[in-house]
């Protein structure tokens, strides 16, 4: 009877505070399966069809060594990290590496043999302070749902970001608003 009294108090303090606030969590975990995407290559050779053109048999087009030629790659810009840095526990383990990316006009975020303990709801968030933990809306950029708990992959960023003032990455639990882990970016 005595250690009920005791629990009392403590769940009126958690109830105030909102961290019993009724969720349904219905959704899947994210994939425990190591999730394995390269960073894209932007010297890759285009694909070339074996086949000859339709217009190589024109009169107009000329069949001079020139015309013959393999097409030469575009040239791309090289992959451009902007700030990276370590992931470190929050509320359970997470580890890796976390670089912001501009790829050819479009940002992502890369998570390299990134690990975390598996949870419900969890959502990656660049965030506008250190500590990994966004205090209102202003200061978070919701990237999505986790895609995988282990691996490397990108996660896109909405185009027109400004990603000037984002100071971390975080995997963020939205059912309990909890930190599992965050990554603080410095400059490469």
């Amino acid at each position: 009877m005595l250690n009920r009294l005791y629990l009392l108090p403590l769940l009126f303090c958690l109830s105030a505070c909102g961290a019993t606030s009724e969720v349904a969590i219905n959704e899947p975990l994210p994939t425990a399966r190591p999730l394995a995407t390269e960073m894209p290559n932007p010297m890759a050779q285009p694909a070339v069809k074996d086949s000859p053109s339709p217009l190589a048999s024109s009169p107009l087009v000329s069949s001079s060594p020139l015309s013959e030629r393999s097409p030469s790659p575009v040239p791309s810009v090289a992959p451009l990290v902007l700030k990276q840095g370590a992931f470190r526990n929050g509320f359970h383990k997470v580890s890796g590496q976390a670089q912001l990316v501009q790829l050819e006009g479009r940002s992502v975020l890369r998570l390299e043999n990134f690990y975390t303990e598996n949870g419900p709801d969890l959502y990656v968030y660049l965030v506008r302070n250190e500590t990994g933990t966004p205090r209102n809306e202003q200061d978070q950029i919701n990237l999505g749902k986790l895609r995988s708990t282990t691996g490397s992959f990108n996660m896109d960023i909405p185009a027109g970001v400004d990603l000037s003032g984002v100071q971390s990455a975080t995997i963020w639990c939205q059912a309990f608003r909890v930190n599992f882990g965050f990554a603080r970016f410095q400059a490469p």
